[in-house]
């Protein structure tokens, strides 16, 4: 496995440019290895009315509720998404996980978010691809708590992306249209659900991603932990710093550990 460039000094100032908010940016990228499944629908075929799915853009939002049945880093989310743009055209989405909001027993898309991620889909025309996109922040999930997975976009009517639904099965949706930019997110329903997959990584109910010394608070501590250990993993041995589990531990484990500080 090939070093990363970064080095020691390069880490550090990155440390600091993070403390100061400079340094903000999403990924969409492969997965890890070792992950476990938090939600999972169908993929969009085999329904009997084709590839369908609900539009993302001006004139409509989308969410999509799921609840953890253990305690979770979250590590990577996959959605379908097919096109409705003109050809060369590749709608961009904000993909965002949110807190649920409970008003009079009802549940709804919060506003609190936890991550949020923007990016172009890749599908052309009404071909249905998988999307990645890879938690940097990892923020924690805790079981038996609802959470959403809502997808916005400033797409032009038959400009936008659709998200698709599963091609069987059902889950819990709500809908905000008609404009996405003003209207307001409808009360949880079961029905047809947009597919996609929610992955992770197990936390323990005492612990956090970061706290490399179990002493129950990340610092500085726990950030030479990381820094001793920088660079690919050695095989067939712990590697308690390679947060995310990519086999490397790198910048993406850094931007974890600083995202639990304290």
């Amino acid at each position: 496995m090939k070093r990363t460039g970064y080095g020691i000094s390069q880490v550090m100032r990155f440390v600091a440019l993070y403390s100061v908010g400079v340094v903000c940016f999403g990924l969409v990228t492969a997965a890890s290895a070792d992950q476990t499944v938090i939600y999972q629908t169908d993929d969009p075929f085999g329904s009997p009315f084709g590839v369908i799915g609900f539009d993302v853009g001006q004139s409509q939002s989308v969410a999509v509720r799921f609840t953890p049945s253990e305690t979770m880093a979250l590590d990577e989310i996959r959605p379908w998404f097919m096109n409705n743009a003109a050809p060369g055209v590749f709608p961009v989405v904000e993909l965002a996980v949110v807190e649920d909001l409970e008003i009079n027993g009802e549940s709804f898309p919060g506003e609190n978010e936890l991550e949020v991620w923007e990016f172009s889909i890749s599908a052309i025309g009404w071909n249905p691809e998988e999307e990645s996109v890879i938690s940097v922040k990892q923020p924690v999930l805790e079981a038996g708590q609802h959470y959403w997975v809502r997808a916005r976009s400033s797409a032009a009517p038959g400009q936008n992306a659709v998200w698709n639904w599963a091609g069987s099965g059902v889950g819990t949706m709500s809908i905000c249209c008609c404009p996405a930019s003003t209207c307001e997110w409808s009360a949880a329903n079961r029905g047809a659900v947009s597919a996609m997959t929610v992955l992770g990584t197990p936390v323990d109910d005492d612990g956090r991603p970061g706290d490399l010394n179990g002493d129950g608070v990340v610092n500085v501590l726990d950030l030479l932990i990381l820094l001793g250990a920088w660079g690919p993993c050695d095989e067939g041995r712990d590697c308690p710093a390679d947060l995310n589990e990519d086999g490397t531990v790198n910048v993406l484990d850094l931007l974890i550990l600083l995202e639990n500080w304290g």
